[in-house]
């Protein structure tokens, strides 16, 4: 009698432990639930906030042609053009560091002279965009190009040497990946289905990795993704730290102070003595066609005149592009693109470096292409 009370009052105790562990455990869900939406919502108001702020923090630099930014930032630079008016006239110039001109201000610098002498000479309404990359290589070019056909421009201008289609751009880096060939942020432009279904197939087939679509979705949803090397950039640009920056991190996003003018006349001096002796024309053969067709067709369909521009080079390397110049006018020709040879059109004196121009130097390309732009 005492043992089946004894199993009764244990079985009953049983139940009501499973009952307060399954009220227990639905409390659990439902708190975990909870912190899970919070977390949720908490992500989501962060990212808004960092977004407006670093939205503030970008605005309130003063406004250039050139990207501010240096190597990063490009969709925020590109995607500004978005915010004008559509002017009488758009010019779109895709270059290198020559059109970036970082050892003058932006308003010496050719796209902001060129702008400036087609207003007053059109009496009409010009803007023209200044896309140039500082170390800027063919892929970030090709995404740029599929930015400015979005934008249908009436010129686009595109100033680069041959020399930059050598095959080893199209060698991936299997570590590396795609920052081997990108050299800028332009890859986070690829969100845009506008821009990324302008580009070949084969050309994000080749260059861009699963990973790298997953880097440029974190990019678009969540701000500080985009921003997480600007803290060690500004950090490199400390003078006493310069010699701990091995990889270029200082060059992401700040561009270093121009050195002494001195510097630039004792390095071109030597630079031009040794290339008169070390330049050699430049083969076919090292060329990669396949490459040249990606930018050349992301082009394709675009209404407005396009402009294939040999950049100007100092008169010791301008031979390494002689083999080149018949082959690249007629594969663009093809694709629409007016080529233009400027190479020998700059004179050396104009010249900081071997690629590089002084304040005379912009000047002068600013008044070969608003000769140009007249024919």
């Amino acid at each position: 009698m005492l043992l089946a009370t004894c199993k009764t009052y244990a079985k009953k105790l049983l139940m009501l432990l499973a009952s307060l562990r399954k009220k227990h455990t639905a409390k659990a869900e439902l708190h975990s639930a909870r912190s899970i939406i919070w977390g949720i919502f908490f992500f989501l108001m962060l990212t808004v906030i960092f977004g407006v702020f670093t939205g503030k923090w970008e605005d309130q630099h003063n406004p250039e042609k050139r990207n501010i930014f240096f190597r990063r930032g490009w969709v925020k630079h590109v995607l500004s053009a978005d915010k004008i008016k559509r002017p009488d006239k758009l010019i779109v110039i895709i270059s290198n560091s020559q059109g970036y001109g970082r050892e003058l201000s932006d308003r010496e610098t050719y796209p902001a002279l060129l702008e400036k002498y087609l207003i007053l000479r059109q009496k009409e309404n010009v803007r023209v965009l200044n896309w140039s990359i500082p170390g800027g290589q063919v892929p970030d070019f090709t995404i740029l190009a599929a930015a400015a056909k979005r934008l249908a421009p009436d010129i686009l201008i595109f100033v680069d040497s041959p020399a930059d289609f050598s095959n080893n751009r199209m060698e991936l880096d299997p570590k590396k990946g795609l920052r081997k060939n990108f050299i800028s942020d332009c890859h986070f432009l690829l969100w845009f289905s506008n821009i990324r279904k302008s580009i070949p197939s084969a050309f994000l087939a080749h260059f861009i990795r699963p990973i790298d679509y997953l880097d440029i979705f974190f990019a678009h949803i969540f701000a500080p993704w985009r921003y997480r090397d600007i803290f060690t950039s500004r950090l490199m640009q400390i003078e006493e730290l310069r010699p701990f920056d091995k990889s270029g991190k200082s060059e992401k996003w700040f561009f270093q102070t121009a050195v002494p003018r001195q510097w630039y006349v004792d390095h071109l001096r030597a630079a031009s003595t040794k290339a008169q002796t070390t330049t050699r024309p430049i083969n076919i053969s090292s060329i990669s066609l396949e490459l040249l067709s990606y930018f050349l067709d992301t082009t394709q369909d675009m209404k407005g005149e396009k402009y294939f521009v040999f950049m100007p080079l100092h008169s010791s390397i301008q031979k390494k592009n002689s083999l080149l110049l018949n082959e690249f006018t007629i594969r663009s020709a093809a694709k629409g693109f007016k080529v233009v040879d400027l190479s020998n059109k700059v004179p050396d004196n104009q010249y900081l470096t071997l690629t590089h121009f002084n304040a005379a130097g912009h000047a002068t390309m600013a008044h070969l292409f608003v000769d140009l732009l007249a024919k």
